[in-house]
């Protein structure tokens, strides 16, 4: 039985792929144009704004985005020691 944060992570999780998902395959990234992204849901808009205050994704001009894939990974491998971290102090 999984639990409602362990859902809620995954619901998160999958926005942010389908938001990166969609920059690479609009080829907006690093330099690349910036493209529009069509957010329907409230956890996307939320996921963007995240990724887009830690720097991972650029707004380029107002609703145009773009990847930054080296922010992007730094933001990722930050994430994934937060996590750790927390793990540790849960089982310490």
């Amino acid at each position: 039985i999984m639990s409602s944060a362990t859902v809620a992570a995954g619901v998160i999780r999958a926005a942010e792929r389908r938001i990166v998902r969609a920059l690479r395959e609009a080829g907006a990234t690093g330099a690349g144009k910036p493209a529009a992204l069509a957010l329907g849901r409230r956890v996307e808009r939320r996921k963007l704004a995240r990724l887009v205050a830690a720097g991972a994704v650029v707004e380029v001009e107002p609703g145009r985005y773009r990847l930054d894939e080296e922010a992007y990974e730094a933001y990722r491998g930050d994430r994934w020691r937060r996590g750790v971290t927390l793990l540790a102090i849960g089982l310490g």
